[in-house]
């Protein structure tokens, strides 16, 4: 996909600014779905994705990371990565109240950190998860970034 149809695409889910490592790598409109993703240098587990699901068939978060990984299989890096929960956030995402999850895994190489949440995107509930190396993890870049979000 062309960088500025990924942008546009993330437009219909909500604005916001990208962390600047992060570049488009594609974005798809589905039924009433939408996603997009950024990676970093082609690091396929250092990402950002945004899936934006219709209203009438949002449900709880931990299903809605399943149809995220089920639409998005073999894009979303290193299946043998096992993100444990390490806490939790509470932050502002579009004028609301968001808990957001943070998590940690490693492979034989590096270790990273993940946040995911869902929030109330521009046409319906948006399922967020952001991966980075730990190494490169910048709380108050990531923090900017939430901020960003509208």
């Amino acid at each position: 996909d062309k960088p500025d149809d990924v942008s546009k695409l993330a437009t219909e889910i909500a604005d916001f600014d990208v962390l600047s490592d992060l570049k488009p790598e594609f974005g798809m409109k589905l039924l009433n779905f939408t996603f997009v993703g950024y990676t970093a240098n082609g690091d396929s587990n250092t990402h950002l994705f945004m899936m934006q699901f219709p209203k009438e068939l949002a449900s709880d978060q931990a299903e809605m990371e399943r149809q995220m990984r089920e639409n998005l299989k073999g894009r979303l890096g290193d299946d043998s990565l096992n993100f444990a929960q390490v806490g939790t956030r509470t932050v502002n995402i579009r004028g609301n109240e968001v808990t957001v999850s943070v998590l940690e895994s490693s492979n034989d190489s590096q270790s990273y950190r993940q946040l995911t949440g869902v929030f109330d995107g521009k046409s319906g509930p948006t399922l967020l998860v952001l991966t980075l190396p730990t190494s490169q993890w910048d709380d108050a870049a990531v923090d900017q970034f939430l901020q960003s979000i509208r």
